[in-house]
């Protein structure tokens, strides 16, 4: 009888111990530099859309001023794109946004830049995902949503 729960308790922690393995492996990170027009970066709300389910990780990162990043662990592994806005209104109710673009924003609203796709792996941070063009919230949602 010892022997048989004994039996079964060694089964059952090996059997915790792969599914906790199995849930490590289906996440990574990302991180890269925080940019801002102006003197520092003001608190930014950040979003993490993945681009086939649609699903958003959104977190929050306070005002800095110098070396400004972000980091955010225990993402799903998938293709994403990213996009911040910030937390408080500018001016007038005005929030800017910004995301992580590879080519410069184009000012004309017939050809604007699409944030860029980016992949997260399995274990490994994907990074200089930065977050450094930031425009009026005209242009961005029109973009993204």
């Amino acid at each position: 009888m010892k022997k048989n729960i004994l039996m079964i308790l060694v089964v059952v922690i090996g059997l915790n111990s792969c599914i906790n393995q199995n849930k490590k492996e289906n996440y990574g990170s990302i991180n890269g530099k925080l940019c801002y027009p102006s003197d520092g970066v003001p608190g930014l709300t950040i979003f993490i859309k993945n681009i086939k389910t649609n699903k958003i990780i959104k977190t929050t990162t306070k005002s800095c001023f110098d070396n400004c990043s972000y980091r955010v662990n225990n993402i799903p592994i998938g293709e994403y794109i990213v996009y911040a806005c910030t937390t408080q209104p500018i001016y007038d109710n005005v929030h800017l946004f910004g995301g992580y673009f590879k080519e410069c924003f184009s000012s004309s609203m017939d050809k604007p830049h699409k944030p860029s796709i980016f992949s997260v792996k399995s274990n490994i941070t994907t990074e200089n995902i930065d977050i450094c063009d930031f425009y009026g919230n005209l242009i961005i949602p029109k973009v993204i949503f």
